[in-house]
């Protein structure tokens, strides 16, 4: 009786701290999750006060750039939260990132962005807008285009010195659904990148371009062939042939205009020809292919040959319709 009755002692007094242990564990769970949010509560009230939230935008640099307009963007990527307990507008922890990605993206004027803290009140965008050096203004030449650039001869000399001097890369891009938006132009910049609607922007005339464009990521190559499909959306922030082609485009350009010959427009196909329209009214055609000192070299000897010496051959120049540098030294003119 007693071996049993000790037995019976035993497990009761086993169960009781068993018991015990069980509270005193949910006792610390409940403290350690009481403290938990308290912290949390603690780090949310202290991130949301206005000692360290953003309390105004600077904005830098922009021209033609409405800064209120720029701070609209800016506070709608600060509103909200993380995970409902540091606010977005917190100096230490604002969305600086997608900031900079949401403001390119709306603005295709801005070339670049820089964003930091201006103390713990305030952040700054610097920003440079590009400039403008050219025009696009659809997929092919209006009726009458040989009245095309009859004004612009100077702007266009200054858009290609423009180019000549600005630099970009040219990596692995898909075409863009091409945008034809007749007796409606816009901007380029040095690049070849339409980023505003020229009637909105500037009253000066500028070197034209027609034909496809591309994705502002877009790069074609020789094999690459653009579709010719017209589509509605805007054609901002796409460009025009990529930068690599479009820098020997513009090389040409400069070449025959060194050369004394003024280019008034300039018209791809959206494969492999481009064709230049000069004020006298005749036509250069050359391939996106070719070397442009072999495109110039080739242009400036048939300028030398018999045919178009003396008074005779000057009138011949005027009357050519086109002048033909796509097959190397053999040239063909009519």
């Amino acid at each position: 009786m007693s071996a049993r009755f000790l037995r019976k002692r035993r497990t009761l007094k086993t169960s009781a701290i068993a018991r015990r242990r069980r509270k005193v564990f949910f006792i610390k769970v409940i403290l350690v999750l009481l403290l938990c949010v308290l912290v949390v509560f603690g780090v949310s009230r202290l991130f949301s006060s206005k000692s360290l939230t953003i309390q105004n935008i600077e904005i830098s640099g922009n021209q033609s750039v409405s800064a209120q307009d720029l701070r609209q963007t800016v506070l709608r990527d600060l509103q909200g939260s993380y995970w409902f307990i540091i606010p977005k507008k917190s100096i230490f922890f604002y969305p600086k990132k997608k900031i900079a990605r949401d403001v390119l993206n709306t603005y295709p004027r801005i070339l670049k962005l820089e964003i930091h803290r201006a103390g713990l009140h305030q952040i700054a965008l610097s920003l440079t807008e590009r400039k403008a050096a050219f025009s696009w203004c659809g997929l092919s030449l209006p009726e009458g285009n040989a009245e095309i650039g009859s004004n612009q001869t100077s702007q266009a000399a200054d858009g290609a010195a423009l180019a000549s001097e600005t630099s970009a890369s040219s990596t692995g891009d898909t075409p863009a659904l091409v945008v034809d938006v007749p007796e409606q132009c816009y901007l380029l910049d040095g690049n070849g990148y339409l980023f505003a609607d020229e009637s909105a922007s500037s009253t000066a005339k500028y070197l034209k371009f027609y034909g496809p464009l591309f994705h502002q990521s877009a790069a074609p190559n020789a094999s690459s062939t653009a579709s010719t499909t017209p589509d509605t959306a805007s054609p901002l922030g796409s460009s025009f042939l990529g930068a690599g082609n479009f820098a020997k485009l513009i090389s040409v350009v400069n070449g025959l205009q060194e050369n004394d010959i003024a280019v008034t427009y300039a018209l791809w196909d959206g494969k492999d020809k481009i064709s230049l329209g000069t004020e006298s009214g005749y036509q250069v055609w050359f391939s996106v292919t070719q070397n442009p000192t072999e495109v110039i070299e080739n242009f400036k000897a048939v300028l030398a040959s018999d045919a178009f010496r003396g008074t005779s051959g000057q009138k011949e120049l005027q009357s050519l319709e086109y002048i033909d540098l796509r097959f190397g030294n053999r040239v063909f003119y009519k």
